[in-house]
């Protein structure tokens, strides 16, 4: 595989609007007279001095060659770009809301008479709960969607059973 960046670290030799280079020599693909990118050559000139001076952390020069004189080999693969994770965030508010809907419910079944199915929806909201609050967790500390993440811990917090109960108690209405 060809490197996409060996134009950048191979040297360059400045092109003077006559097309050859600064010594004299003739350079291939020179721009000619009154084309566009006759003013670089000085930039050129300056930006290929100063690379010969340059090496990389590795003890690599610029040029391709070791700072001790032996051929380094820089073709490495391409890193691919990686999108951010979202899915902390984004489940952890789902679930959120999924655990409010159980909890609703919930209640409805609690509110009819079935006290074993409206305790078992229950257990069933708080493990979401749980489950919410870690994935919440996670995002707001992994830097995953942090706007989901902290609304699911939000909601998972405020409208769980355990909440509700002793708020609603506290309050008188339960």
């Amino acid at each position: 595989m060809t490197d996409p960046f060996a134009e950048f670290e191979a040297p360059r030799r400045p092109a003077t609007p006559d097309g050859t280079s600064i010594d004299g020599t003739p350079v291939e693909g020179a721009p000619v007279d009154g084309a566009p990118g006759n003013g670089d050559a000085l930039v050129n000139a300056a930006v290929a001095g100063a690379a010969a001076d340059v090496s990389r952390v590795d003890g690599s020069s610029v040029d391709g060659e070791s700072v001790d004189g032996e051929a380094v080999d820089d073709a490495e693969e391409p890193v691919a770009h990686q999108r951010p994770r979202r899915w902390p965030g984004i489940w952890s508010f789902w679930i959120a809301i999924a655990m409010v809907v159980v909890t609703a419910i919930a209640i409805g079944v609690a509110a009819s008479g079935d006290a074993l199915s409206a305790l078992t929806l229950t257990v069933s909201a708080l493990g979401l709960t749980g489950i919410a609050i870690v994935l919440g967790l996670v995002a707001i500390f992994g830097r995953y969607s942090r706007m989901w993440g902290i609304l699911g811990v939000a909601i998972a917090i405020v409208v769980n059973p355990v909440v509700l109960l002793y708020g609603l108690s506290a309050l008188g209405l339960y």
